[in-house]
């Protein structure tokens, strides 16, 4: 028996690193699941990987920068599984480009609109849905950059402090209709997204992972299930106590991460 089981969960940002090891433990976890991605062939891949594990996985194609297609999103696992218990807000991105004074417009819209409107939308959407179904919970991807001065980061910085706002705002309003809202802060979490790093690029990955071991007092690198695991439980009835909250999940890292 799973700790999902009989859930319907919506996870964005399914293709890859922290969201496709999330649909895969989810449905693992005995969820139906709804997974969401700009990137439709890595998305349709892990959700037909899921599938073939066991799993009840779709993919649904959407940008959640735009609220018409998280809207459809939402309303189409409520029509497909008749009810909507969990979302996980997890699609991100993040530009590492120059300092805050060499941060063109376009990227700080561009990160804005996908970091935190993208959670907005997911929020504002799943909220009637969930009132009606009795309760839910809501998670979202925010980051331990939202907590220290990260160079190299300021609009990813602004969209994930901004995530905490929403989260506290929203346990406090829909908690008497049972619904709870919580956010993840990973740390140096091994991916496509952390490893890409400019200022990474002249190591090799052996070395890459071995910075990310060191940087913190757990002495290993984190992977995306420690992110996942966290979501899930979230998502479960095993925290119907927890809500408004930023939860980090970093091995203890310093807040200097040594990549300044």
């Amino acid at each position: 028996m799973g700790m999902l089981d009989g859930k319907v969960a919506v996870i964005t940002g399914g293709a890859s690193g922290i969201g496709a090891e999330s649909v895969r433990l989810f449905a693992r976890e005995g969820a139906k699941v709804v997974s969401a991605d700009v990137d439709e062939t890595g998305g349709s891949r892990v959700a037909a990987e899921a599938s073939a594990a066991g799993g009840e996985v779709v993919f649904q194609r959407t940008d959640v920068s735009q609220a018409a297609e998280v809207q459809a999103l939402i309303d189409g696992a409520v029509e497909r599984w008749s009810g909507l218990d969990a979302v996980f807000s997890n699609a991100g991105i993040f530009f590492r480009t120059g300092g805050l004074a060499d941060c063109s417009e376009e990227e700080f819209d561009k990160t804005i609109a996908t970091n935190l409107r993208g959670t907005f939308f997911c929020m504002r959407a799943a909220i009637p849905h969930m009132i009606k179904r009795g309760g839910g919970s809501i998670i979202a991807t925010s980051s331990v950059a939202a907590e220290f001065g990260l160079p190299l980061s300021a609009a990813y910085a602004a969209s994930k402090a901004g995530i905490g706002g929403l989260v506290r705002v929203g346990a406090v309003e829909y908690g008497k209709h049972l619904i709870r809202m919580n956010a993840i802060q990973p740390g140096l979490i091994v991916s496509a997204q952390s490893l890409a790093d400019p200022r990474l690029q002249a190591a090799t990955r052996e070395e890459q992972v071995a910075i990310f071991e060191e940087a913190q007092p757990i002495p290993r690198a984190g992977q995306p299930l420690d992110i996942a695991q966290t979501a899930a439980w979230l998502a479960s009835d095993l925290s119907t106590f927890v809500t408004g909250q930023e939860i980090i999940v970093d091995g203890g890292l310093l807040p200097d991460p040594g990549l300044g």
